[in-house]
């Protein structure tokens, strides 16, 4: 609490002079927790979900270096409520990383599934990888059945949590207050409405701006 305290008053003067901002901050993180701790009983072993949800929201809205603090901690608070082990703790944290990383700018919806595939495919593999070192056995790889569920099943909630998001999103940019890269490329197709009547009403005004456009993006 105080290392995410000093970072927002240093890094974050916005968020913290906003008493809303703050609010649905601190209220993200709270939710997250209680569902994680919700959702870690057996047989769902879900608490990726909301860990998933809340990082990739934050670095959405935010940025990622508060994405990745809130992750830490999220990660930590799950690890310790669940009375899990460190590799517990070592997944949660790979899972989030790989979901903040190529979160700097969204181009498109699937790009946010794509994080959730690769979410997964990060889960398993550290997941087995944690097993091994905790066993010093390869021989699980192929015989223990149980820990193969729970990869497959962790790796199918990062999915799912990729699909929450990209699902979401409207509500996301409701909620906080951005406009993200998404709906940016949404407003400026040109089946728009005002586009459209831009193009009636001066198409030279709208060819100029096109032109301009172009460039700008190049």
């Amino acid at each position: 609490a105080v290392l995410i305290g000093y970072h927002l008053v240093a890094n974050e003067p916005r968020l913290v002079e906003r008493l809303s901002g703050l609010a649905v901050y601190l209220g993200a993180i709270v939710l997250a927790a209680f569902l994680g701790r919700i959702l870690s009983f057996d047989p769902w072993r879900a608490e990726i979900i909301p860990l998933m949800v809340t990082v990739m929201i934050l670095a959405i809205a935010y940025n990622q270096d508060l994405a990745a603090l809130t992750a830490f901690t999220l990660s930590l608070l799950l690890t310790l409520s669940s009375v899990a082990d460190t590799g517990e703790f070592v997944v949660l944290m790979s899972v989030a990383a790989t979901a903040i990383v190529p979160l700097s700018r969204i181009r498109s919806r699937s790009s946010l599934i794509k994080v959730g595939f690769w979410c997964g495919v990060v889960f398993f593999l550290v997941t087995y990888g944690t097993a091994v070192i905790k066993t010093q056995s390869l021989d699980l790889l192929w015989h223990d059945q149980t820990l193969l569920l729970h990869s497959l099943r962790g790796a199918g909630w990062c999915l799912a949590s990729g699909y929450i998001v990209a699902g979401s999103l409207p509500f996301i940019e409701a909620t906080f207050g951005i406009v993200t890269d998404i709906s940016l490329l949404e407003l400026s197709h040109v089946s728009h409405p005002l586009l459209q009547e831009l193009v009636r009403r001066a198409p030279g005004t709208y060819n100029h701006s096109i032109a301009v456009a172009t460039l700008a993006e190049h």
